[in-house]
């Protein structure tokens, strides 16, 4: 409609003018789709303005409200509504009764609708353009997911036409995706909404297409909504059950059917059938098949580790073409059988047992478990709570010969207060609970020895400082007559006043040329010194350093000792710069150094032993008292491959006892290596630029 009808009787005013001017006064809609709200008004320069407002961007046949403000609220006379696509269903053009408004319902038949208002005596006008926004074409629901034969809900599309149309056209259209799979026309249907038939294939697609089509039949625009799916539930092959995952070697494995298998292509509408296979697989092997059936058809009883069982069901007697298994074939969840083995010599206590097989052809703990005690050696250590070893037990390891059988050897043993061990008890012998824990252990251990022995005091008695050091103050041995208070005693001190102990330096020569150097004594409180009373209340006494190595150890030979030499047999251990042992210096050496005034010389050496190192800590030099030097060499792998004493040495070509080692590195052969060129240096540098290693291959039982 154009504004000079609706503004005839407005005198002297040009309304094709005014209706141009409209049109060229409407703003540019890119802000309106992408939703910024809009306030528009337009009117000649200079000219008092009408200002319209309200929605401008609609999604087709729509009811909105729009108001008028007029500038200053100055009396322009009367006014009037134009509009274009649509139709004001109330309206208010008088000031006075109160805002100004009109109520339209828009109808998409114009190209660029607009509304505007205009006084019909002045020229004073506004207008507001309007858009017609693009609306979603949408399905729900989206997806259905549902067991055969139920009926789906029904779809319902959204209105996705838009624009200026004369006649809306909309059809439906289907897929089967595991069929045809193609887009199919559903004749006849043409609403907004869609009620799909019961399902019967896996997976079915809908869509609906919109067009819309100019007074003259021409398509202007077509939209098709997002597909949405139907689908079956995928197949469930139902579950089985069992009352015990845990059972005892060489028994039977039992499981239950719980729940039938449900959705897919199976129903009851259709005639198809079930059917099942049992599977099986040990200790994580292949799987195979060891019955049908809906129930368990049974196993035979297995030693394996892990035993696995599940079942196979699937729908057969009608059409599965084209359809995947998940709708028709399907596994039960898997039951996991683990077999435990009791022991012959089981116990429901902590415990460490040792197996020595003195026969062959035995390869698991089972088959050794099993063994007669005549092919076997058993050792069990039982652990309190606090896993502290309290009782070894050999199993049948002493023959008594007054009963003609084997008996336990068993040792208890205890601990005091502070959790030390402060009796260490003999061995004996019993035959309660073979091969078993024995309750009254240190009972049965003191009948046995006051039976047999007449004595009750079958232990080693552990005295402790009464400090936290821990340290043993004295050691009482086994049996009465060894009880005396003055036996085993221990003493710990740090000063040894009166004591001249030598220090001793050592060079780096080689061939036994360097000799240790008196060159101080140690400072008083410098070593650790212990005594101890051994049982010819004879006293023993070691010198350490504060990095825990021996410096001297010597042991009481008269009554009465002094504070030097007298009346001791000392030995000195003398170290390098390294913490390296180079020298022992033997009783006999230390006295003929003490006779001379600590000074070595080549006799005093003899009585010596000797090692020298490689740059690798490794000793390659040894000697012994009265004996050649022996020389040892090695591999890359550190191994000893060669020695040399002096009987070797001396032979007419250089010979050598030589080693071989397997590929674990144990010795499989030794021989004697002879040839005129093989000295030390020689054989050293042979293995420093070997390239390659030859394997031994050992077979035991067999030949090597």
């Amino acid at each position: 409609m154009k504004l000079d009808s609706l503004f005839m009787a407005v005198p002297g005013q040009n309304f094709e003018e005014l209706d141009a001017l409209i049109e060229r006064s409407l703003p540019d809609t890119s802000d309106l789709r992408r939703g910024k709200p809009y306030v528009q008004s337009v009117g000649r320069p200079a000219q008092r303005l009408i200002q319209v407002t309200g929605p401008r961007l609609i999604t087709g046949e729509e009811d909105r409200m729009y108001f008028a403000e007029l500038d200053n609220q100055l009396n322009v006379g009367p006014l009037v509504w134009a509009i274009q696509g649509g139709q004001i269903l109330e309206q208010n053009t008088d000031t006075a009764a109160g805002p100004l408004f009109a109520r339209v319902q828009w109808n998409n038949s114009f190209d660029r609708p607009y509304l505007g208002l205009a006084s019909r005596t002045v020229p004073v006008w506004g207008a507001i353009d309007i858009e017609y926004s693009i609306p979603d074409c949408k399905l729900i629901p989206g997806n259905q997911l549902l067991n055969y034969g139920m009926n789906p809900f029904q779809l319902e599309a959204s209105n996705c036409a838009y624009g200026p149309y004369a006649t809306i056209e909309r059809t439906w259209k289907l897929r089967d995706v595991y069929g045809a799979n193609v887009w199919q026309l559903l004749p006849g249907v043409t609403a907004l909404t869609y009620n799909p038939p019961p399902v019967t294939r896996p997976w079915m697609m809908y869509q609906m297409v919109t067009k819309t089509f100019n007074v003259n039949g021409d398509l202007l625009l077509s939209r098709t909504s997002p597909a949405v799916s139907v689908r079956l539930i995928p197949f469930n092959a139902g579950s089985i059950a069992t009352s015990n995952l845990v059972i005892p070697i060489n028994t039977t494995p039992i499981a239950a059917h719980q729940n039938l298998p449900s959705g897919g292509m199976y129903s009851t509408q259709n005639g198809a059938s079930l059917n099942y296979s049992w599977e099986v697989s040990y200790d994580n092997g292949t799987w195979q098949v060891f019955g049908t059936g809906q129930n368990f058809p049974g196993l035979p009883a297995t030693s394996a580790q892990i035993t696995r069982v599940r079942r196979l069901a699937f729908v057969s007697n009608i059409s599965l073409a084209g359809i995947p298994e998940e709708y028709w074939k399907a596994y039960s969840n898997t039951l996991e059988f683990k077999t435990i083995y009791y022991t012959v010599d089981f116990e429901n206590r902590n415990y460490i047992r040792e197996l020595v097989v003195l026969t062959r052809g035995v390869t698991t703990f089972i088959e050794a478990d099993q063994l007669p005690v005549q092919k076997k050696a058993q050792t069990t250590t039982y652990l309190d709570g606090l896993s502290r070893p309290e009782q070894t037990v050999g199993k049948a390891v002493h023959f008594d010969a007054a009963t003609n059988s084997w008996w336990d050897m068993v040792q208890p043993i205890a601990y005091e207060a502070g959790g030390r061990v402060d009796k260490t008890y003999l061995p004996y012998a019993t035959m309660s609970t073979p091969g078993k824990y024995k309750a009254t252990s240190i009972a049965e251990q003191n009948s046995f020895y006051q039976a047999r022995f007449n004595d009750t005091k079958a232990f080693t008695k552990l005295l402790y400082e009464p400090d936290p050091t821990g340290r043993v103050r004295s050691v009482i041995g086994p049996g009465e007559d060894w009880s005396v208070p003055e036996i085993g005693k221990t003493a710990t001190l740090l000063r040894f006043s009166g004591e001249l102990i030598p220090h001793w330096t050592i060079g780096y020569g080689s061939g036994g040329t360097q000799w240790p150097v008196k060159d101080a004594v140690y400072a008083n409180s410098s070593l650790v010194k212990q005594m101890v009373v051994d049982e010819q209340l004879g006293t023993m006494i070691t010198y350490t350093d504060r990095t825990g190595r021996l410096i001297l150890k010597k042991v009481q030979l008269t009554e009465e000792p002094e504070l030097d030499e007298t009346g001791w047999s000392k030995t000195y251990y003398v170290y390098d710069d390294f913490g390296r042992l180079r020298f022992t210096i033997t009783p006999k050496a230390a006295q003929a150094l003490y006779t001379a005034n600590w000074l070595f010389n080549a006799d005093i050496q003899k009585l010596c032993f000797q090692y020298e190192y490689d740059e690798y800590g490794r000793v390659i030099t040894k000697k012994s008292p009265d004996k050649a030097i022996e020389h040892i060499i090695y591999d890359q792998r550190d191994r000893i491959v060669f020695v040399q004493d002096g009987n070797l040495r001396q032979k007419a070509v250089n010979s050598w006892l030589t080693t071989l080692y397997d590929e674990l590195d144990r010795p499989v052969a030794t021989g004697i290596y002879t040839s005129a060129t093989a000295d030390a240096n020689y054989l050293k540098g042979r293995i420093a630029s070997a390239g390659g290693r030859v394997a031994i291959n050992t077979t035991y039982g067999g030949q090597v």
